[in-house]
């Protein structure tokens, strides 16, 4: 057993329905905290309302990420989970058609990341080619004003 499995879900991520769960080693900075920078961790730490990350997450250094369900999660997985968290993070509802799709859902994002996957496929990461669906999980309900 990990300590990571004692973490909370991630906030964000487990609105598309991805549950993730974050440790930090514990790095040390040979650079008052400038080395400790992991735009990752930063990005996939955003507060549902607000977008931005806790103080505790802005230079969290190496971190640890898994499913709190224990699935696998492939790197591509997660690639994607932080790609459209940071797409997120450039959302203007207001510029939207009243009717839109939620983006911060498990609708929104599974229909971005089939979108996604070909791209990358397309533009010559072979790796995506074999990526399978995301296993998610029943989502829960964004809070009232998020993003």
């Amino acid at each position: 057993d990990h300590p990571i499995f004692d973490k909370p879900i991630v906030p964000v991520p487990a609105l598309l329905g991805v549950p993730l769960v974050m440790h930090k080693v514990g790095t040390r900075s040979n650079n008052n905290g400038a080395d400790l920078s992991c735009r990752i961790a930063t990005c996939l730490n955003a507060d549902p309302e607000t977008s931005f990350a806790p103080p505790t997450w802005q230079f969290p250094g190496t971190c640890i990420v898994a499913r709190r369900d224990r699935k696998p999660l492939s790197s591509e997985h997660l690639e994607a989970v932080w790609m459209y968290i940071d797409k997120l993070q450039d959302y203007h509802p207001e510029d939207e058609p009243e009717d839109a799709e939620d983006p911060m859902s498990r609708e929104g994002f599974e229909g971005w990341f089939e979108d996604y996957k070909n791209d990358q496929a397309e533009n010559g990461r072979d790796g995506w080619k074999d990526v399978g669906a995301i296993d998610f999980i029943r989502v829960i309900t964004a809070p009232p004003g998020a993003w």
